[in-house]
């Protein structure tokens, strides 16, 4: 949500075309003075999409926010919802936070993130029949037996696509949480109910080192053991579960591994090549997370 966002659609017959190019999960986004509107395929996308933004703000109580849905529209289908005031998205802040030499503050504020997916995940109980809606791509590059070879754990409402992009700071260093939708190489629809770790998965990655600059991404990654162990931590202390049932460390090792490499299979070489090689690092150097924040 935060940065540049796609450009706005010109007609209906341009949402699709884009949506063919396999741009986003959702068609097509258009941002204006204060608000976002979202295209999708049908209404009945469009719905499911409003039911959880709406559900999220519903479960903000002080550890986070997120924007409000205006409206729901048809012909094409899509929503309307409010644009929130945000500084700077969570990767950029860490990054500022560690060259100001302050490294407590980085970890809190990581912490601070996995409190608010905790949250998210032991409050976001949407109906629904897509369980274990995989995308395509993920599910080319799962260990053979897939998940299933890991040990039972409850599954949790995702929010589908928990990135630092997703996690912004506002001006007061709040939390602003966008976008609980799928992305194109994860999770494959907007009510998926699945693993918890498909989420930390994206998130820990992240923390590798997907930002901006390569200075910038090489302080993430010397910090890396310490953010993911922070993030991890405060995650699973504070959810509703037993910590043993919060998350299985083998698993998201897996689910990284393979988030990495469908990502390559999506996004081709490039970036995609990165993405997949910090996955790949960051799942060899998990921490052996103990929930004690």
């Amino acid at each position: 949500m935060p940065g540049e966002p796609d450009s706005p659609p010109r007609s209906a017959t341009d949402v699709a075309l884009r949506k063919s190019t396999g741009v986003a999960r959702s068609r097509a986004t258009e941002r204006t003075i204060d608000a976002v509107v979202k295209y999708y395929d049908t209404d009945e996308k469009a719905e499911a999409a409003a039911t959880k933004y709406r559900h999220l703000v519903a479960l903000q109580n002080g550890l986070f926010a997120s924007p409000v849905v205006r409206a729901v529209r048809r012909d094409p289908p899509r929503i309307e919802f409010e644009l929130l005031d945000s500084e700077c998205t969570v990767d950029v802040e860490i990054v500022r936070v560690l060259r100001s030499t302050d490294p407590i503050a980085a970890v809190e504020l990581v912490a601070s993130v996995g409190r608010a997916l905790a949250h998210i995940h032991d409050g976001l109980d949407l109906p629904s029949s897509h369980r274990n809606s995989r995308s395509l791509a993920l599910k080319a590059q799962l260990p053979p037996g897939g998940l299933e070879a890991f040990a039972p754990i409850p599954r949790v409402t995702l929010h589908g696509d928990f990135g630092m992009s997703n996690v912004a700071v506002d001006a007061d260093g709040g939390l602003v949480i966008y976008d609980p939708e799928p992305s194109r190489y994860t999770s494959g629809a907007v009510d998926s109910i699945d693993v918890p770790e498909m989420d930390l998965a994206t998130f820990v990655t992240c923390l590798a080192g997907r930002t901006r600059g390569l200075g910038n991404m090489w302080l993430m990654r010397q910090a890396y053991a310490e953010l993911s162990d922070a993030f991890l931590s405060a995650y699973a202390s504070s959810r509703s579960v037993e910590a043993s049932d919060a998350f299985h460390r083998d698993r998201l090792a897996a689910l990284m591994v393979a988030q990495g490499a469908a990502y390559r299979a999506v996004a081709g070489r490039g970036r995609g090549a990165l993405v997949a090689a910090l996955a790949r690092w960051a799942a060899a150097r998990l921490p052996e997370t103990k929930p004690d924040l």
